[in-house]
């Protein structure tokens, strides 16, 4: 009877064991395909991104190297551009972040290059026609490639070279990059972005360069103070004049010193009165700063002449009479001009 009872035991065990399999089991087994599935699926997935937007830098003729070079500047892919620009030299700007900027300023889209049919054999150098636009202005132009004569593909002279203004002592950037020497190297086909690295200093106007050719000079650029130094220049000039102007002294400062003989009466030291006509007052108001020619860093005001009137007493055989100035240096305020990269600013009269 007991042997019964076993034997029972051990069928019935198999039945609960079967509908396990048949049941959880094949879920258990049907999720784990499933993860598996859903693995793989995220691989292609992340096979197919890293795939996407790659540029082919080994070009096998002149248009696909041409083609291949801006696809990668528009794609903002720095290394890959280089890759491709024949005899790049200083590669200093030719980054990515460099770049990132440029297409902020001005995006390549609708790129095309024109291929041309020919029955002789490519030589060392094709030139090659490329269009597309930058921003908002189209650009079209011929660009040389050359061919690598270790690897037979072709590059493109894809180098220009920016020539930086001449700002003395002033260090400009590029694209926010400090730039050292008169030249910079950069990628070719790009807007890029002058400036002056010093808080008071600026570039008139945007500071843009649009470098389509070999050579991109910025000479045209001009140097100009920011609103905020224009305001501190202008503000240590009033508050020069101020003083100047208020003083009875021969020796006053701002261009306005008097002689101790004027027409053969000696000036009687602490009489002299100074005054500025309503005109004077109204250009200082209005001064403008002009930096100088050789030395930017030097800024004094543009067009501007300012009169003062001055009444003084003098003394001639014993008699002390007042008199007043017509004409002379002593009634003309100075040239103001200030070092505004000096630690201490100060004005400076001429």
């Amino acid at each position: 009877m007991w042997g019964l009872i076993a034997a029972g035991v051990v069928v019935l065990g198999t039945i609960v064991a079967l509908i396990v399999m048949l049941t959880g089991g094949g879920d258990a087994q049907a999720d784990d395909q499933g993860g598996e599935t859903e693995a793989a699926s995220d691989s292609g997935e992340a096979d197919g991104s890293e795939g996407s937007g790659s540029v082919d830098t080994d070009a096998e003729t002149p248009y696909s190297a041409v083609e291949s070079y801006f696809t990668a500047l528009a794609e903002g892919d720095a290394e890959a551009a280089s890759s491709l620009v024949y005899d790049a030299g200083d590669t200093t700007l030719l980054t990515d972040e460099v770049l990132a900027t440029s297409l902020e300023l001005a995006a390549i889209t609708d790129l095309e290059v024109t291929e041309e049919e020919t029955t002789e054999e490519l030589s060392f150098s094709h030139e090659v026609q490329v269009s597309y636009t930058l921003g908002d202005a189209g650009v079209t132009k011929r660009i040389y490639t050359y061919q690598n004569t270790d690897t037979d593909s072709w590059e493109v002279d894809g180098a220009a070279e920016i020539m930086q203004p001449d700002f003395g002592d002033l260090e400009t950037t590029v694209n926010g990059e400090p730039v050292s020497g008169s030249e910079a190297t950069v990628f070719l086909g790009l807007m890029y972005e002058l400036a002056i690295d010093d808080e008071n200093f600026t570039i008139d106007g945007d500071g843009l360069l649009e470098v389509t050719e070999t050579y991109a000079s910025a000479g045209t650029l001009d140097v100009g103070l920011t609103e905020e130094a224009t305001e501190t220049w202008r503000e240590l000039i009033l508050s020069d004049v101020e003083e100047c102007v208020a003083s009875t002294e021969l020796e006053a400062g701002c261009g306005l010193d008097m002689p101790e003989d004027v027409s053969g009466a000696t000036v009687v030291e602490g009489s002299i009165s100074r005054s500025l006509p309503a005109e004077t007052d109204q250009a200082l108001q209005r001064l403008t700063p002009q930096p100088n020619y050789s030395t930017p860093t030097l800024v004094g005001a543009e067009y501007f002449t300012g009169r003062v009137d001055v009444e003084y007493e003098a003394e001639e055989d014993g008699v002390t009479s007042l008199y007043e100035l017509y004409f002379g240096e002593p009634g003309t305020l100075g040239t103001p001009m200030v070092d505004m990269t000096a630690d201490e600013l100060e004005v400076i009269w001429e």
